[in-house]
């Protein structure tokens, strides 16, 4: 989730399009995004490298032949976009310390970005299907050794983020270069924007549950639009649990697709594709205009 919304903020459509088509339908999302960064993924761990001396990491990459063939122009995100997109472009994340969600939303450059991209998407070796259970009152913790270490100043509330820093008990912090994370889905599998933005929102997912306009608020004037596929297999009625705060049904399509969530081939993957515009479509018509 977190890589698409990143794509859909910094690429203009028609080359979106082509990274769906040559990238993301064969796999290759976090590599593609990553060189259209410049950023390789050895700079994710070590410091990145100084201004001048950054080399073509990409230049000894084996290459599919349909992709040597193609002659699309390669996918460049500037540091400038990506600046740009600071308070716009929001991607969850779990601190590995309290399990409680956080949003970063400030980008000081390309690496910043990448950082909090891998942060999002690393999954703990203990995490479990139960943790998506717990609410946020006792969120599920875990190890900092498993988490990506996000700078406090890439979060939406820098103040609360360096609090972490500071460990109440008066013990070191795990990392001085900031907090260790893990992926957002854990704690919010649909996270929303801060509500002092006064923003709409709309989420997407794979995943079958309540859909259309979820909740609003007629005092801030906000509504929150849910698109996910029209699920007609067998499942256990009247009920939708939440599911890291997010309501899903307990149908046997939703089983179908966790288990093809798991290395899918192009073929499951150009299928999904395909279900997904028709969702996309079908939501369009039938959904009316948020508040003014």
């Amino acid at each position: 989730g977190a890589l698409a919304a990143t794509l859909c903020s910094l690429v203009p459509l028609q080359a979106l399009d082509s990274f769906v088509q040559n990238k993301a339908l064969h796999g290759k999302t976090w590599p593609g995004l990553l060189e259209a960064l410049s950023v390789s993924v050895h700079e994710l761990v070590d410091p990145p490298p100084q201004e001048g001396q950054r080399a073509d990491r990409f230049k000894n990459l084996r290459r599919d032949p349909s992709e040597g063939q193609s002659q699309d122009a390669p996918l460049v995100i500037t540091e400038q976009s990506v600046i740009a997109a600071s308070d716009r472009l929001f991607i969850g994340a779990t601190p590995c310390k309290t399990g409680r969600h956080m949003l970063l939303s400030r980008f000081r450059s390309r690496h910043d970005l990448a950082k909090c991209l891998l942060a999002s998407c690393a999954i703990p070796r203990s995490a479990h299907p139960f943790d998506l259970l717990r609410n946020e009152r006792s969120p599920a913790t875990y190890p900092e050794v498993d988490g990506v270490i996000v700078p406090p100043e890439c979060a939406w509330d820098v103040a609360a983020a360096a609090a972490q820093m500071r460990p109440a008990d008066g013990s070191l912090p795990y990392s001085p270069h900031g907090i260790p994370c893990v992926d957002g889905g854990l704690s919010a599998a649909a996270p929303m924007p801060p509500l002092e933005l006064q923003v709409h929102t709309l989420s997407v997912t794979p995943i079958s549950g309540p859909q259309g306009c979820v909740s609003a608020s007629d005092a801030q004037r906000t509504a929150h639009y849910h698109l996910c596929p029209i699920d007609t297999s067998v499942r256990v009625p009247l009920i939708a649990p939440r599911l890291a705060g997010m309501r899903c049904y307990l149908s046997v399509d939703n089983l179908q697709a966790a288990a093809q969530s798991l290395g899918p081939s192009h073929a499951t993957m150009r299928h999904w594709y395909s279900r997904g515009c028709e969702d996309a479509e079908r939501f369009l018509a039938a959904t009316p205009e948020p508040p003014e």
